[in-house]
């Protein structure tokens, strides 16, 4: 009988043990104050949106009434990303736009033409508008065009570089042939 009250005096005292460590002092403080203390506000009040929201890729595969065979890769360079802040202090959101690579490639009757990967900061692209490879824009979208308007006996590559902090947008009409820009207008 002894060793039973023992026993119940003894589990008596660990539950009161821990009945006094259930976070009584903390009863009283919201949630923000609790993460304050412990340095955690940012990490739950910040919301990060990642564009595109994981891997993409497009591929345009297209034969000219002319016989140029244009085939141009998209997909995402996870070497370069330009991060936006809102400036919304009550909810902030972090904006990380991802770059893309475009692999091209040109043929005219089996013959390789033209085979080079691009990036924002291949130099045909930033000969034109930029003092150096340094700049806040991203590859936002590749294509070509069958029409007339943009083709004449060549085929081009139309290129949209994006910059996500000033919402400006550069439009390119490649020749590959030529190796050059020859619009940023369309």
């Amino acid at each position: 009988m002894i060793k039973n009250l023992v026993s119940i005096f003894s589990l008596l005292i660990i539950i009161s043990f821990c009945l006094s460590c259930d976070g009584r002092d903390r009863v009283h403080k919201s949630a923000e104050t609790v993460l304050k203390k412990n340095k955690l506000l940012d990490s739950f009040s910040e919301q990060t949106v990642y564009i595109p929201d994981g891997y993409a890729e497009k591929v345009t595969d297209t034969i000219f009434a002319n016989g140029h065979h244009v085939y141009i890769k998209q997909y995402i360079n996870d070497l370069k990303e330009i991060t936006v802040n809102s400036k919304d202090k009550k909810n902030p959101l972090k904006t990380t736009y991802k770059d893309f690579k475009v692999d091209v490639k040109v043929t005219l009757k089996n013959e390789l033409l033209y085979e080079k990967t691009l990036t924002s900061s291949s130099e045909i692209m930033f000969e034109s508008f930029f003092n150096s490879d340094v700049h806040d824009y991203i590859i936002r979208n590749a294509w070509t065009d069958s029409s007339e308007k943009y083709n004449h006996n060549s085929p081009y590559v139309l290129i949209e570089l994006y910059n996500p902090n000033t919402l400006d947008y550069k439009n390119l009409k490649l020749d590959f042939l030529k190796g050059k820009i020859l619009t940023t207008t369309i």
